[in-house]
């Protein structure tokens, strides 16, 4: 019952209590009509939640961010009396709660008496990313004057049927006309291996125990009569490392919105260059590096790998500074160029990406930013250093900065 209809019931037994009292016949008449529309409510609660049967049904469960997607409802059942059905549907991005409707969209419909089978879609925006259950939280009826409120009593375990809906970080397109080689001093875009077997012959060695005997160097073999077998080069594509923080100094869903964007679209951008990218999270609570929380792609179709992991895990809030020495300097010895993104730079960690570019790594520290005044805020901190972070406050500037920094 509302309060609407504790009202109406509190007025309905005063009027009821004084005409019993002063015996006046239009104050009877007032307390049947209030007694009638009382009982008309109530039946047509009743009676609706009773034949109402409800199912749901999702139109896509893989999208990417800022898209939409249809959450369908199929209403079926005889309506007796008018009524007024107010649903509440989790929303992708929100948490679902059992005692709150907080973070619900909600919905009211109008049912007129006859046969009802209808279908009613309702479009969800799906603004962060990550795994998210979708579906109808709560039902209920109400009656037209609001008098009375029951919830469905048929198929309650079809309306509590939740939806995995997986929101992908979206990749932008970056406006540059090629790719700056991620190499160091000396080399070209592919690395070069020495191997014992590989693409192209690269010099002799002496043979080892254990070597296959259809690699011995016979020429060479002759001139020093000591045995010798081929070596051989290995070309590598250049490794990009994406080092990203998964720690905000601001609302964790917004940054992880920017920064796994930002991550999305460096990632596609130089496997789309044939080169290999790492995607490294670090600062997972309780942990510094985990494989858990690390990917390789070699090429353009194992993007979905890297894509996958940017979606499992969460952000959280610390006002923590990152500083690069938490990380095994291991980390970087088969990478040329490196991308750090943070919500939270340190000077130490500006000293190592420092470093790391007059050591000729293609480097740069990506930082999300809460607003414009917080990305000035960070700017003024760095302004002495010698290398700047790149300030993204707004997912728009994302194709622009990251055009001017890769």
């Amino acid at each position: 019952m509302s309060k609407r209809g504790i009202g109406f019931i509190l007025v309905f037994a005063a009027t009821l209590i004084i005409a019993m009292g002063t015996g006046i016949r239009e104050l009877f008449f007032i307390a049947y009509a209030l007694a009638f529309v009382c009982v008309f409510s109530a039946l047509s609660c009743l009676l609706a939640a009773v034949v109402i049967t409800v199912s749901s049904k999702l139109s896509n469960n893989d999208v990417q961010r800022n898209e939409t997607i249809t959450l369908t409802v199929n209403m079926r059942g005889i309506i007796i009396l008018p009524c007024i059905c107010d649903i509440y549907i989790t929303v992708p991005g929100l948490t679902k709660s059992k005692k709150s409707l907080k973070g619900t969209q909600n919905h009211m419909l109008c049912l007129l008496p006859g046969s009802c089978k209808k279908k009613y879609g309702f479009d969800l925006l799906c603004a962060y990313k990550g795994v998210w259950q979708v579906g109808i939280q709560k039902m209920y009826v109400h009656d037209i004057f609001g008098l009375f409120s029951f919830p469905l009593l048929q198929n309650r375990e079809l309306i509590a049927v939740a939806h995995s809906v997986s929101v992908h970080p979206k990749a932008y397109e970056i406006d540059t006309p090629h790719l700056n080689p991620p190499s160091k001093i000396g080399l070209d875009l592919a690395q070069i291996k020495e191997s014992d077997a590989g693409d192209s012959l690269s010099s002799s060695r002496l043979y080892q125990y254990g070597d296959p005997l259809k690699r011995i160097n016979w020429k060479q073999t002759a001139k020093t009569r000591e045995l010798y077998v081929r070596k051989f080069e290995l070309e590598q594509n250049p490794q990009v490392l994406i080092l990203l923080d998964s720690l905000s100094t601001f609302n964790p869903n917004d940054c992880a919105n920017v920064a796994c964007d930002i991550a999305a679209t460096i990632a596609k951008y130089y496997l789309d260059q044939n080169c290999n990218v790492r995607l490294l999270l670090v600062r997972i609570p309780d942990k510094t590096v985990s494989s858990e929380f690390e990917c390789v792609a070699t090429n353009q179709s194992e993007y979905a790998k890297l894509d996958e992991l940017l979606i499992s895990f969460k952000f959280a809030k610390d006002l923590v500074p990152l500083d690069i020495p938490l990380l095994d300097s291991a980390q970087f010895s088969n990478a040329n160029t490196v991308h750090v993104i943070t919500s939270n730079p340190s000077e130490v960690l500006m000293n190592a990406v420092n470093t790391l570019y007059e050591q000729d790594y293609i480097v740069s520290c990506i930082v999300p930013a809460a607003d414009a005044k917080s990305a000035e805020k960070t700017e003024s901190m760095f302004a002495s250093s010698n290398t700047r972070p790149v300030i993204i406050h707004d997912i728009a500037q994302i194709p622009e900065k990251l055009g001017e920094c890769l």
